[in-house]
């Protein structure tokens, strides 16, 4: 009887663990994982300074008479609430910069997490493979700024990690029950990340229940009614998209999603950058020649990923870049799914994990000298808040770089910290439909107080925002008292006697409005 409860060990339980699959070493990749976000003051990824003016806005409203005036929050559900959930009791307890830079810095170790325990379990041992998908949990998703999203996939790879191990474990039964809330979990943070792991489970489930041998249909039916409690979020879902959508576009571009793939780690150096996304494909290309092999129910799920990728387009109900969020953790789950071929020796093992430690070591050390850089820009753009009175309304427009660099200036939302450090009004707010709790009253027209009004080209410049010098001649005056530009050289900008100069820098200015 004691021998069915405590089963004695087997020979490769008591063989002594390859140091890649020991603890040390696997909490030093998860921990290693928010090493780029120690420097800066606020981490400094483009969308994150509108998500922090968002914050500002949400932990005072009704207390801050200021904001009051231009915004208003309406919490109800939607999938896209990860990190504004997080910073209610956060931001209330360190404020909001600290706030959000240690939930920011805690996202790449969640799914670093996430990736090593879908390994772990996939193939019941830490293959030394595992570490080289880490470094994507830092991709260009992240980079843009998407932290709900980043998140909500974290989550999503650590609630499939949990699915396998109970299945392993035969708790199925306990696994529907528990799983309800962790859709939910998953989906509130942000719905691409449920809709993610559901494929991830769907494709476990598959390979589960073709082992009965039982026939196709039968196979499919079994397998949609273990993923079943993973359905429940539709129900939110359909209420929330009812409520406004945005439009879906730029479906089947078969040229942007490979670039995608091929941006996958884009960061700041485009060869270096590029050179790792083509080793990443230069593995899985072993893998699919034979020379390593792959899990069987991470490929199925990867294989599902890949249908999905091929599916969805640029824009998703209003959600911009939907397929390139994906990328990266289409990668992911393919080098998840890469091991050593059943009987490599240790030394070929220990010279594959090497590898792959040597690879994290360089994406994080580039990602962290990226972050630093970028930092002290913001730094630079920053000090324009000192000269902005509190409750001031700004009107800011910010000028991306002409050439389309591979690592252009990441300064689009850079004017919503007024918001968190003046209370100030700013027009680079989202005001997507059914997408954000925030709304901006209706006091000033939207072409001139939410985004993307804020974006603006210089002249001579190929893009498609609008000129910087017919926005400066079109916005009503008198409905704001300051003007910030980001990113504007001195040549280029304005000599009006209406706007008075309080402070300028290399590329950014700050005006006062004279009244008449």
């Amino acid at each position: 009887m004691l021998a069915k409860v405590f089963p004695p060990p087997s020979a490769e339980a008591r063989a002594p663990r390859p140091w890649w699959d020991r603890p040390a070493y696997i909490w030093l990749l998860i921990v290693g994982m928010a090493i780029p976000m120690l420097w800066p003051g606020v981490v400094p990824i483009s969308d994150l300074p509108g998500h922090m003016g968002r914050y500002a806005v949400q932990l005072n409203a009704g207390h801050a008479p200021l904001l009051d005036r231009w915004y208003t929050i309406r919490w109800r559900p939607i999938g896209n609430l990860g990190v504004d959930l997080l910073m209610i009791p956060l931001g209330a307890m360190l404020g909001i910069e600290p706030a959000a830079k240690l939930v920011v810095a805690l996202i790449p170790p969640i799914t670093a997490a996430g990736f090593l325990l879908v390994a772990r379990e996939a193939h019941r041992t830490l293959p030394p493979t595992a570490a080289f998908a880490l470094p994507l949990a830092l991709g260009y998703p992240f980079q843009f700024g998407f932290v709900n999203f980043a998140l909500s996939m974290g989550l999503a790879f650590c609630a499939f990690g949990l699915w396998l191990r109970m299945a392993r474990r035969g708790q199925t039964r306990a696994r529907a029950w528990l799983f309800v809330a962790v859709a939910m979990l998953v989906w509130l943070a942000h719905a691409f990340g449920w809709a993610v792991l559901s494929l991830l489970c769907l494709g476990a489930a598959l390979v589960a229940r073709h082992a009965e041998r039982r026939g196709i249909a039968r196979t499919l039916w079994r397998a949609g009614i273990d993923c079943l409690p993973l359905a429940v979020p539709l129900l939110l879902m359909l209420a929330w998209r009812n409520g406004g959508t945005g439009a879906s576009s730029g479906f089947f571009d078969w040229h942007g999603k490979y670039g995608w793939l091929q941006s996958a780690l884009r960061d700041h150096w485009k060869p270096l950058d590029g050179d790792s996304a083509e080793l990443l494909v230069v593995l899985v290309g072993l893998g699919v020649v034979g020379l390593f092999r792959f899990d069987r129910t991470l490929l199925v799920a990867t294989a599902l990923l890949t249908v999905a990728y091929c599916a969805l387009p640029q824009v998703l109900l209003g959600s911009h870049y939907a397929d390139m969020r994906l990328a990266p953790y289409l990668f992911a789950s393919a080098l998840l799914a890469l091991a050593p071929r059943r009987g490599a020796s240790h030394g070929v093992s220990t010279a594959i994990a090497v590898a792959a430690a040597l690879f994290w070591a360089v994406r994080i050390g580039a990602t962290t000298a990226s972050l630093y850089l970028h930092g002290l820009d913001y730094d630079r753009q920053l000090a324009a808040i000192d000269h902005i009175p509190i409750g001031a309304r700004v009107y800011a427009l910010v000028a991306p770089p002409c050439n389309r660099d591979w690592d252009g200036a990441r300064f689009d939302h850079l004017p919503s910290l007024a918001i968190v450090r003046k209370s100030a009004f700013t027009n680079d707010q989202w005001a997507e439909p059914g997408g954000q709790l925030l709304t901006v009253k209706p006091f000033l027209p939207a072409d001139f107080s939410v985004s993307p009004s804020q974006l603006v080209r210089l002249p001579n410049c190929v893009r498609p925002e609008p000129l910087l010098g017919d926005r400066l001649a079109a916005f009503p005056r008198r409905l704001f008292d300051m003007v910030w530009l980001v990113g504007v050289p001195p040549a280029e900008r304005p000599r009006d006697p209406g706007l008075q100069p309080v402070w300028q820098s290399a590329d950014g200015a700050l005006y006062r409005i004279v009244r008449p």
